[in-house]
């Protein structure tokens, strides 16, 4: 694949993302995933290859959101919010802030 032909790649996978967001089945949802895994893998683009290893890598994670509908969106910002609040503390630890 030449390099004039990624816009247009990227494009295509970008917009199987998107209709894979959009999905509520799980069954339909790990088809979808899979398949863009597959196809994403074989147009060989270095920006794409880490974004199919962490979509390989965390497969099993992803699609337990079809399963459960749950996300744990809120764990994730109150540990930010941790995160920011030690860092402008200078990492001096718990006691001093």
């Amino acid at each position: 694949m030449s390099k004039s032909e990624y816009p247009i790649n990227s494009y295509f996978s970008y917009q199987e993302i998107l209709y894979f967001c959009k999905i509520e089945g799980c069954n339909e949802a790990s088809d979808c995933i899979v398949n863009w895994v597959i196809d994403a893998s074989e147009l060989n683009m270095p920006a794409l290859n880490k974004v199919v290893a962490s979509t390989a890598k965390w497969l099993n994670e992803i699609l337990s959101h079809f399963k459960r509908h749950i996300s744990n969106g809120t764990a994730e910002r109150e540990n930010l919010l941790i995160r920011m609040i030690e860092r402008m503390g200078f990492h001096c630890g718990h006691k001093s802030m």
